[in-house]
């Protein structure tokens, strides 16, 4: 997250077990 941070890059941390965040990233992408 501080790599993103320190060069404006998009982050979201998203877990494949739970499903947390997984489709916010994927229609953030999209966009």
């Amino acid at each position: 997250m501080q790599f993103a941070q320190e060069h404006k890059l998009f982050y979201l941390e998203t877990s494949a077990l739970s499903g947390n965040n997984v489709e916010q990233a994927f229609m953030t992408v999209i966009k």
